[in-house]
């Protein structure tokens, strides 16, 4: 997991593809997208970058950069993906 949150942002965004709603337990990332505009965001485009991603398998923050939108987008591994744990023990040493 950790060469993959190596791995760069930007290509990350470009090769994922849109995973099934119904199964986020196959999901390795979770990406938070935000948005911030001065002037505003229309709705219209934020609907058209969810059908876009609907159409194409593509994230739908790939398509909120493709609209021109530039958004920040936080890459964390998905909820299903296991901590890595602690050792509760140090190891024995030989003798």
């Amino acid at each position: 997991m950790q060469d993959a949150m190596n791995a760069d942002p930007e290509k990350l965004i470009e090769h994922l593809q849109r995973g099934n709603e119904n199964d986020e337990g196959e999901a390795v990332f979770q990406l938070d997208s935000f948005i911030f505009s001065e002037e505003g965001i229309s709705g219209d485009l934020i609907a058209d970058a969810i059908e876009a991603s609907k159409a194409s398998g593509k994230t739908i923050a790939y398509h909120l950069g493709e609209l021109g939108l530039n958004p920040n987008i936080i890459i964390t591994p998905a909820r299903t993906v296991p901590e890595i744990s602690e050792r509760n023990q140090p190891r024995k040493k030989k003798s």
